[in-house]
């Protein structure tokens, strides 16, 4: 079966100022982990959920999920280098559990965090 090509239509003006709110609001309320509602992001852009995912995607290149993720993690290295520990990390960035934040962790820096605190520090 042939690969189905669908050509989305090139991001407007007033469509990116809407994607750009949505960005923000990403932004504001990452930290929330499983409680966060992709729903409000997509209301925030005055979209449908379907329609903005897609929409979101082709305007920045990457998804909500990982954009989310992508912040909690850099919340995440703020706090392990401040001296929090991983549990307290977890909960403050949103993960819901601490295996949940050394598991996305060690994914997205390829490494955990407690190890990947000793190396900033200059730790064995």
């Amino acid at each position: 079966m042939a690969k189905r090509i669908t050509r989305e239509p090139p991001i407007r003006d007033d469509e990116r100022v809407r994607l750009e709110a949505a960005l923000k609001h990403i932004r504001r309320h990452f930290a929330k982990g499983t409680e966060y509602n992709f729903q409000d992001t997509a209301d925030a852009a005055g979209m449908s959920a379907y329609h903005f995912h897609r929409r979101f995607r082709l305007c920045f290149g990457f998804t909500v999920k990982q954009e989310a993720t992508r912040l909690q993690i850099e919340k995440a290295k703020e706090l392990l280098l401040k001296g929090r520990s991983c549990r307290a990390v977890a909960k403050e960035c949103g993960f819901s559990t601490e295996s949940h934040l050394t598991t996305r962790f060690q994914q997205i820096v390829g490494e955990v965090p407690t190890r990947w605190r000793n190396e900033q520090r200059g730790e064995s």
